[in-house]
């Protein structure tokens, strides 16, 4: 895909259908379909996976990846793939909206309709940071984590910081 601009417009029962959208840092492009489908596309193919949904019948919501680790999210759940095992994680309070892997893989951070959740496996997940809105977005780099909220906010929070925090609302840096 290098070099190229493409446009491919994949449709379900005629809706959008993309639901998800994750790049890796090899070259590599995970989409999330209203179907319920993983869509792999690397530099010659496209892959589809079986539909991927929850119990209850929704698509994938989320996908993050850290290293050899891939996180799916669909509806309150999170799959953990990596090329030895799948761990399915507990349900988690609401719908994921957005999730983030960070290194080394046992930590990481969930978004949901009312807060920022951390999730360190197998610990359960704390609440970090309470949204009034859905957040949209979660980026990990080097040592920041980058929220983005429905109400426009975007927050910039010290990994560090936020990995030993337990709870409370956290404010924007300046």
């Amino acid at each position: 895909m290098k070099g190229d601009l493409f446009c491919i417009y994949f449709c379900y029962n005629g809706e959008r259908a993309a639901t998800a959208l994750h790049v890796t840092s090899t070259d590599r492009m995970l989409l999330g379909t209203v179907g319920g489908q993983l869509l792999l596309f690397d530099d010659q193919t496209i892959t589809t996976t079986p539909v991927w949904r929850d119990s209850l019948g929704r698509p994938v919501s989320a996908i993050g990846s850290a290293g050899d680790t891939l996180a799916v999210a669909a509806g309150r759940t999170v799959t953990l793939l990596t090329a030895e095992e799948v761990t399915v994680l507990r349900e988690l309070p609401e719908d994921i909206t957005a999730l983030t892997l960070t290194l080394p893989v046992s930590v990481r951070a969930v978004g949901q309709r009312g807060g920022l959740y951390l999730c360190r496996f197998p610990d359960p997940a704390r609440l970090l940071y309470h949204t009034n809105g859905k957040i949209f977005t979660l980026q990990c780099h080097e040592d920041l984590l980058a929220v983005g909220t429905e109400r426009g906010e975007l927050l910039l929070l010290p990994l560090e910081e936020t990995i030993s925090l337990t709870q409370g609302r956290i404010p924007p840096l300046p």
